[in-house]
């Protein structure tokens, strides 16, 4: 049975119901929006439509995935809403779901978004189409519903829009990007997960990634002491990121340090190489020496964002002024093998067009002088003041504090979580040596997804990941 409607339909108009149809392959590889678990887009235009009524099956050459996967994805479809019917609105096309809820989707956004043939190429998913040959008010000629999926045929067009019903609506307005994750106060204990289990499992790595995600911290425990012992464990994900301090780096106290966490001062609050245009998004820091003698060196954290959301809640100028206002980060340093100017501007606090916090930058021992209007110098000082005294309060309910043991690993967000240090002292003959080394963004971001796909539970959303992306 289809439900059809042409664009002289008045505003409001409804049309026939559409019953449920049994799930078709077609139905279970649909594309998904970035931040979701279920990415793909597996209508392929040159197929028959589906009706309600044909028998469907799921082969084993529609298959890309794993069976797990593929199990997954079918659960998913099968209790996912359908569209009822459509209609139209004064922004376009209007779908009504089988839960009650409504979505409407302007014309030129479903018309970019076709992935027909001749749209789109179909092994790379790219764009064929130049962006001067998109017409800028597309009209809907004709459109229906097939086997489940929205068809759209447009005015002045020769081609055909299919939509599948999970990607439209995991595409929706209503439909969140991510969860947002939970975080961790001075109650709770840190996620922990075995060295063994890491290295010896895909769902042991999706495990750790998602708890990383979810918390901002994770505690890899039991593993061994030797150095490049991070390493190992850090490729579990991606290869280790390359930056001026090399692939790994080794956190121990020197006469002559070119970076202050390489001797025995305490650190205040902070994130790592932030004066980057893309800092890191992952830190490990891997404890292969901690002799007992040595006092302090403790390694802090806090969750920076859920300090912010406080600082709005109780400080709501400061935090419009921090969110504004870009402050300077910077590595200048020539006397060293080889020679860094690296200077970046941007704010402490960075928004979404929603008001949401998706990202920020805190470095103290690497700020230059900022380069802001004298007009905003004095609000600015005086926020940038409150902030920090809320990052470095001895009692704050988000100051988590670990005397890291040889053998354990702190693998964290950089862009979510602060950390530092406490000062320690170092007899004779005594160290204290860490190794680390960073994971990019992109390669923690893809390393989560593509093993969702085989090992997530059913209902699945990632966690938002502070990377700067704008939902």
């Amino acid at each position: 049975m289809k439900a059809c409607f042409n664009h002289s339909l008045k505003n409001g108009r409804l049309l026939r119901a559409l019953s449920p149809k049994s799930v078709s392959a077609r139905h279970v590889l649909q594309p998904r929006r970035p931040n979701h678990f279920n990415r793909f887009q597996g209508t392929v235009p040159s197929s028959p439509a589906l009706s309600s009524s044909t028998p469907t099956s799921l082969a084993a050459d529609d298959f890309l995935l794993s069976q797990a996967a593929d199990d997954f994805l079918l659960s998913q479809a099968l209790t996912k809403p359908h569209i009822k019917n459509l209609g139209q609105s004064d922004s376009g096309l209007l779908l009504n779901w089988s839960d009650g809820h409504q979505s409407v989707f302007h014309n030129s956004w479903l018309f970019r978004c076709c992935t027909c043939t001749s749209c789109k190429q179909p092994h790379s998913g790219q764009r064929l189409r130049r962006p001067d040959e998109i017409p800028p008010n597309p009209a809907v000629h004709h459109a229906f519903l097939d086997g489940g999926d929205l068809v759209l045929h447009w005015e002045g067009e020769h081609h055909e829009s299919r939509f599948g019903a999970s990607w439209l609506l995991e595409n929706c307005e209503r439909t969140p990007l991510a969860r947002k994750g939970k975080p961790l106060t001075r109650d709770d204990a840190v996620p922990e997960v075995d060295f063994s289990e890491v290295m010896a499992s895909e769902s042991g790595v999706f495990r750790w990634l998602d708890l990383m995600a979810e918390h901002g911290l994770v505690l890899v425990t039991n593993g061994p002491t030797e150095e490049g012992t991070v390493r190992q464990l850090t490729e579990r994900i991606a290869p280790v990121q390359r930056t001026i301090y090399g692939e790994l780096f080794e956190v121990v106290a020197t006469d002559r340090p070119i970076n202050i966490a390489y001797s025995n001062v305490g650190l205040p609050m902070h994130m790592d190489l932030i004066y980057y245009e893309s800092p890191p998004a992952l830190q490990m820091l891997h404890c292969m020496r901690f002799d007992p003698s040595i006092e302090g060196g403790a390694t802090t954290f806090m969750d920076y964002v859920a300090v912010l959301e406080e600082l709005r809640a109780v400080h709501p100028d400061a935090f419009a002024v921090l969110s504004r206002v870009a402050a300077t980060f910077q590595k200048v340093h020539y006397e060293r093998e080889r020679p860094v100017d690296l200077v970046y501007q941007r704010p402490h606090i960075w928004l979404n067009d929603a008001g949401d916090i998706i990202g920020g930058a805190w470095a103290p021992s690497f700020e230059g002088p900022p380069r802001l209007p004298a007009r905003d110098a004095q609000a600015y000082y005086e926020a940038y003041h409150v902030l920090a005294g809320m990052l470095e309060d001895p009692d704050s309910k988000h100051l988590l504090s670990i005397r890291l043991k040889p053998g354990e690993t702190a693998a964290f967000s950089n862009r979510r979580m602060v950390h530092g240090r406490s000062a320690f002292t170092q007899p004779p003959n005594t160290q204290r040596a860490l190794q680390g080394c960073y994971v990019t963004a992109e390669d923690f971001s893809s390393r989560l997804q593509t093993l969702a796909r085989a090992h997530a539970p059913q209902g699945w959303v990632a966690p938002r990941l502070m990377f700067g992306n704008h939902k």
